[in-house]
């Protein structure tokens, strides 16, 4: 019997990857017009992504916090291209996360499944700053657990296990469902909890989740046939 459903949130509930693009671009734009010359245009949206990446990779297991990471990123691209300017990168921080609150939206199968998971218990486990208070959602979720409070994130299993004893639910009854083979599908299959791999361009050809979806609007009967 499934009792618990653990989502991911970043493009598992709302479109985090289009609304960061968007966000990037648009601050960009504003740098660009700041500094208007070849240097400050040399940074792409792709160039930001890969910088962003890369100072990711060098603080992997020593910060949790995204945002400090993404602000990290900032200064990096700055450096990179000789632009020096004191408390420019928090100002470029500050234009991309209001720009990317503004762009992000959930999934048009978000709130369809969770209607037709009414009865279950939900939870969201995130390793971004998940802010499901401001998409309306917050409410149908039992707790929002986010690597940045407990200090760990997935695929560390750690986070799971928190997640199961902070609500008190074995790890039979529960699953998780998200978009990362890697950090979703390893974190509960190392936690002995079940898995959802949530495939929404149909790209993936082997997984090792217990299910693989292609919408979230799959997921309430997979479920209730799990039961």
């Amino acid at each position: 019997m499934i009792s618990l459903v653990l989502f991911d949130a970043d493009d598992t509930l709302w479109d985090f990857h289009g609304s960061m693009r968007a966000a990037l671009h648009a601050m960009l734009e504003e740098l660009w017009t700041a500094f208007p010359g070849r240097d400050a245009a040399s940074l792409t949206v792709d160039r930001m992504i890969a910088i962003r990446n890369r100072v990711a990779d060098e603080l992997a297991g020593r910060v949790m916090d995204l945002a400090v990471v993404r602000l990290e990123s900032f200064q990096r691209a700055l450096e990179e291209v000789g632009i020096e300017e004191e408390g420019l990168a928090a100002e470029l921080g500050a234009s991309y996360f209001s720009h990317q609150a503004h762009f992000v939206k959930l999934f048009d199968d978000t709130l369809p499944a969770l209607d037709a998971l009414a009865g279950i218990r939900l939870a969201i486990v995130s390793n971004g700053n998940a802010d499901a208070a401001r998409l309306g959602i917050a409410d149908r979720f039992e707790d929002i657990i986010r690597s940045v409070d407990v200090g760990v994130g997935k695929p560390d299993p750690a986070i799971i296990r928190f997640a199961l004893a902070k609500l008190d639910v074995p790890e039979t009854q529960a699953v998780l469902v998200g978009d990362s083979e890697e950090a979703d599908v390893g974190a509960a299959r190392a936690a002995g909890i079940r898995s959802v791999l949530l495939d929404r361009h149909g790209s993936v050809t082997k997984s090792e989740a217990d299910w693989v979806i292609g919408s979230l609007g799959e997921l309430p009967a997979l479920v209730k046939a799990a039961d």
